[in-house]
């Protein structure tokens, strides 16, 4: 066992708060069995749902665990089971459960929220906890077969988080505070003893990963925005840090493919800065990254963005989330065949249903009978958190033929809330052709809204705003004039 000293460090604290309350329960994953047919999730309601992955439909649900919150699940290796972390206080208390007969074994307790990690066999956990009387940390390494088998394995005097262990049990790389930042440290089982490697700056670093027992991957945020950052990589054997590729989203985990060589991540595409900053949903999707080359490919174009990718052990299905808009807790969740280029929907309840029935109709190029399923869910749950999304496939279906209702669409339009998705539909709704007038060569805002103008006319004529447009567009029952200023 080793003891060491490492300094509190405000910024991590921050990664802590980040990881805990900034998006919805980061714990909360998709986790596939061995074999790739069914996959695990705990829900933003500490929810356990089981999905079939090639129909989509829902095999198990369980709400609750011994009335506790679940907040986390991993699908182990062996014997089938699923590791649970259930909420107790601000710890967890970590379960093996055996699907069926929902029979459940205590592994671990008073384990440190966001400071744990399951050995790639499946053997092992090793976690965090807390020593109460000298306020240390304790790293532990336990048998999850066999509880009562465990060994400390060192004390930091500090806080850790993301412990780490590589494919082969020998290093366990964590976070912890010191001095110049947030530090990358790992401790070495073979010689039992701990060293820092890196520090990842004032903003902190992401989901360390390891790719293999020489090389870790992770997110690195950048100051210019809270949420993009760049995917690297640090060599044990050079003890080098390198830049993979940019414009990743810090807030979603990436998933390493079972052949090592390559990662997937949500990125935001470069050349979309002005859908970004209208808060486009679309911009975030699912890229594949080649390790060796930082080479970039799209695996995804959905129309409400893509995240929380976790590819399956087979690779050759991925699973994620959408929309990753973080302030909402409606989520879809889609199956990407790789192989064959096709989507599966899951659905846990009847709401979830019709907009995946609707969406399965679009993908299988039948509008009428995915219309049908859209107007269905707004009739049945008019109040429904998915209101917003189906509005937007309403429109785009009612603007093609064989509708060609410009009426319906626009009425569409006015019942959706969110300011982002509204941007983005609103091309889609005033085309080219629908632009009767444009700003004239004569730009009266650089004209008449300047000090000398003020002065001249004796009042404020920066409030006369530029006109920069204005568009039309004809319905069968209404005219609809779009007008667009400066301002």
């Amino acid at each position: 066992m080793k003891r060491c000293l490492i300094i509190p460090n405000i910024v991590l604290v921050s990664i802590l708060v980040l990881m805990t309350s900034c998006f919805p329960n980061p714990l909360q994953q998709i986790s596939w069995n061995p074999e790739g047919t069914e996959l695990a999730y705990i829900g933003a309601d500490s929810t356990l749902w089981i999905w079939d992955s090639r129909t989509g439909q829902c095999t198990h649900h369980a709400k609750t665990f011994q009335g506790q919150e679940i907040v986390f699940c991993k699908w182990l290796r062996l014997d089938d089971d699923i590791l649970l972390g259930v909420q107790q206080e601000n710890q967890m208390n970590v379960y093996k459960l055996d699907i069926p007969p929902d029979a459940a074994v205590k592994v671990a307790d008073d384990v440190e929220a966001f400071a744990f990690d399951v050995s790639e066999d499946s053997e092992f956990l090793y976690y965090s906890k807390q020593n109460e009387e000298t306020k240390s940390y304790e790293i532990w390494e336990k048998s999850i077969d066999h509880p009562e088998k465990e060994e400390l394995l060192f004390i930091n005097n500090g806080e850790t988080i993301c412990p780490i262990i590589n494919p082969s049990r020998t290093r366990l790389l964590y976070q912890s505070g010191a001095e110049s930042g947030v530090s990358f440290c790992v401790y070495d089982k073979i010689a039992d003893a701990t060293r820092e490697l890196f520090t990842g700056g004032d903003e902190g670093s992401l989901w360390p990963a390891w790719v293999n027992d020489d090389r870790i991957i992770y997110l690195q945020p950048v100051k210019e925005n809270d949420s993009l950052g760049s995917l690297c990589a640090y060599s044990f054997t050079t003890g080098a840090t390198e830049e993979i590729a940019s414009n990743v989203y810090v807030f979603s985990q990436p998933s390493i493919r079972p052949d090592r060589e390559s990662v997937l991540a949500t990125v935001f595409p470069q050349g979309r800065e002005k859908e970004i900053e209208a808060g486009w949903l679309s911009v975030a999707q699912i890229a594949e990254i080649r390790l060796a080359s930082g080479e970039m490919k799209l695996l995804t174009d959905e129309p409400f963005g893509a995240g929380y990718v976790s590819i399956c052990p087979t690779g050759n299905r991925i699973a994620f989330r959408t929309p990753i808009d973080t302030q909402k807790k409606v989520a879809a969740f889609r199956i990407l065949d790789l192989d064959k280029n096709r989507r599966h929907f899951l659905w846990r309840n009847d709401e979830e249903r019709l907009f995946a029935a609707g969406e399965s109709f679009l993908e299988n190029k039948d509008p009428y009978m995915a219309l049908a399923q859209f107007q269905d869910l707004l009739q049945k749950y008019p109040e429904t958190e998915f209101r917003d999304f189906a509005a937007y496939y309403q429109i785009d279906l009612l603007l093609q033929q064989p509708f060609l209702n410009p009426d319906r669409a626009v009425s569409a339009f006015g019942v959706m809330n969110d300011g982002g998705l509204r941007a983005q539909t609103r091309p889609m709704l005033w085309i080219n052709p629908d632009c009767q007038a444009t700003d004239p060569p004569e730009d009266w805002i650089r004209t008449y809204g300047t000090e000398d103008a003020t002065k001249q006319f004796e009042f404020n004529t920066d409030l006369t705003r530029d006109l920069l447009g204005v568009s039309a567009k004809w319905g069968d029952e209404y005219l609809y004039v779009r007008i667009d200023y400066n301002s």
